[in-house]
């Protein structure tokens, strides 16, 4: 008889459990409280023509892409098709102060001695380092379950208290009846002090003073995404978890970002929006459950790094085991889909020992 499994939640944690179990010859039913599949990875489509993506922006680590289409005996290209940017994004720090980051090393190189002499050279040391430390983690420690030092479920509320919890987030979802000329598809706008906007979301927890924000538009290399001669735009502030989030505080932060926008773009932008949506602190609540609204799960810190993150496997129930950002190995969509790997390995390694 084959052994009945259930996957609770479809974000990308959730299919990958669901995917391996299945594979190995498990029946597996998942459910899912919201609407549609795909977790934070979700899309909105709008009556007047716009596809948003409403989480994961960015493809980053292909290779566990790779692996996870070779469990099954295919490859990403028989599914989807890759197109690598070109500036990959563009970094403002300031009026007519603008970094294109340049999909080729070379001009990589070039644009790094342009700015600095010798910096090349502390930049292939910096990638070497990193490509070490990469292969190391991704070869020998990803995959283990972590399985010791910590629990992941206490009913005392404290227990996530004296965790670090990753920033939330307040997005804007725009559509746009023009193009913008200075926008590319990414854009990071690091025009105020980091320092600041940092000690806003952990150290001192307050709506930011002077916000970094983050402005993705991908209707520049999709034309599917909005109407034509249209933009789509989303715009994503990162912000301290558990703040008062109020329509009233959305809008306040929503002029303030367009101003710096527009300031940058040289042009008008607001008159010309016919579909806005914000998300924020307590959408993140009512639609994923998150605590205190973080978007993210735990912050990336040392002591809440592989066996020091809460555990993949419940501490009372024997045959539970968790996958997702809170657990092992973190937060994003790669170690999402590692992390339901792993939770199936672990899963099935249990049944078998019955």
């Amino acid at each position: 008889m084959q052994p009945k499994v259930a996957v609770i939640g479809s974000g990308f944690a959730g299919l990958s459990t669901a995917a391996h179990l299945a594979k190995d010859g498990y029946l597996v039913d998942v459910y899912e409280k919201n609407e549609t599949i795909g977790g934070r990875a979700r899309q909105l489509r709008t009556d007047n023509g716009y596809v948003f993506d409403m989480g994961p922006s960015w493809y980053w680590m292909p290779d566990v892409f790779e692996k996870f289409f070779e469990d099954f005996g295919y490859k990403p290209s028989d599914f989807y098709h890759l197109i690598k940017l070109d500036p990959g994004f563009s970094i403002v720090f300031g009026e007519d102060d603008v970094v294109n980051i340049p999909n080729d090393p070379i001009a990589l190189d070039e644009l790094f001695e342009s700015i600095e002499k010798g910096s090349a050279k502390q930049l292939a040391i910096f990638m070497k380092e990193a490509e070490y430390k990469y292969n190391v983690g991704m070869k020998k420690l990803v995959y283990k379950p972590g399985l010791s030092f910590t629990e992941f479920i206490d009913l005392d509320i404290e227990y996530w208290d004296k965790r670090l919890l990753a920033p939330s987030s307040l997005i804007f979802y725009l559509g746009v009846t023009k193009k913008i000329n200075k926008l590319q598809h990414h854009n990071l706008f690091f025009d105020e002090d980091l320092k600041i906007h940092a000690d806003e979301i952990y150290r001192n927890p307050q709506w930011p003073s002077k916000p970094l924000f983050y402005v993705c538009c991908t209707s520049k290399t999709d034309e599917d995404v909005a109407p034509e001669g249209h933009e789509n735009i989303f715009i994503l502030m990162p912000l301290a978890t558990g703040l008062t989030d109020t329509e009233d505080l959305r809008e306040q932060y929503f002029e303030m970002i367009m101003n710096r926008l527009e300031k940058h773009t040289s042009e008008s932008i607001r008159p010309y929006i016919d579909y806005k949506k914000s998300y924020c602190i307590n959408d993140f609540v009512s639609d994923y459950n998150s605590y205190k609204g973080n978007a993210y799960g735990l912050a990336n810190t040392l002591m809440q790094t592989a066996n020091l993150k809460p555990s993949i496997k419940n501490r009372k129930l024997n045959n539970l085991f968790y996958a997702g950002q809170l657990t092992v190995p973190g937060p994003g969509v790669p170690p999402s889909i590692i992390s339901g790997k792993v939770a199936a390995v672990q899963l099935r390694n249990y049944i078998n020992n019955l």
